[in-house]
């Protein structure tokens, strides 16, 4: 019995031994990319509101549709299409003010707030008139209408999807030039790409300003020809992330 056992030993020792050959692991090298481009706006968004008090629900209401009214009516006069004035919210809530003598809240009135979106374009301005002067003239108007909160001016582009396209793909060539000068410095060549992502696109206005703290100024200076308003330039940002091939 041992004697056969140590033939079957012997025997499989002679057996060609198959070794697993693992394949090469893959070299692969990972680059972000990144581009910024300069446009000049066509569009600015104008949001402000219109807010008022009264110790009664119903005539705080009357009065802010009153208000809003003429507000809204003097941007529509103003040559602004009805369709790029939006109303974005109304409210009208119970206001309370901490009484430190009594120490409990004690009822304002209702306050009711209209928060508006007005959009307006440089199309069709004429030469005497940039985008940042209708911008001014605009505020000057809805301030003197009866809106008392101005919250924001931003200006935009109309149609950034070419832009945005061009800093993509200018995006994706630094990320291949960087790649690129990489290898070199270790004599190695770049390869096919496996895989690409978008990190972010922003459309960031170099220029945005706010308004509430100006709306004073804007008002006593409506008959000043100077603009309060300068539009500057949107800083086009587009960043990759990329995935080469090492050769």
């Amino acid at each position: 019995m041992i004697k056969n056992f140590l033939t079957l030993v012997v025997l499989l020792s002679l057996l060609p031994v198959q070794a697993e050959i693992k394949p090469e692991q893959q070299r692969l090298i990972t680059v972000t990319g990144s581009s910024s481009l300069r446009a000049t706006p066509d569009k600015v968004s104008i949001r402000f509101a219109i807010e008022n008090l009264d110790k009664n629900a119903k005539k705080a209401r009357a009065e802010n549709d009153k208000v809003s009214s003429v507000v809204l009516n003097s941007l529509r006069k103003a040559g602004i299409a009805q369709q790029k004035i939006k109303v974005e919210s109304f409210n009208i809530n119970e206001k309370f003010e901490y009484n430190s003598k009594i120490r409990q809240r004690e009822s304002l009135g209702y306050q009711a707030i209209r928060e508006v979106k007005v959009e307006i374009y440089g199309e069709g301005l004429g030469k005497e008139k940039s985008l940042s002067d209708k911008t001014s003239a605009i505020v000057k108007l809805i301030t003197q209408g009866g809106s008392n909160r101005i919250n924001e001016v931003k200006f935009g582009l109309a149609d950034d999807s070419e832009i945005k396209q061009k800093a993509l793909k200018q995006a994706v060539s630094d990320a291949r030039d960087k790649a690129t000068v990489m290898l070199e410095a270790v004599n190695a060549k770049l390869g096919k790409i496996q895989s690409i992502s978008e990190m972010n696109l922003a459309n960031k206005p170099i220029y945005q300003r706010k308004l509430s703290m100006l709306m004073a100024a804007d008002v006593e200076s409506s008959g000043s020809e100077q603009s309060s308003y300068s539009e500057g330039e949107l800083d086009i940002r587009a960043s990759v992330s990329t995935v080469f091939e090492i050769e």
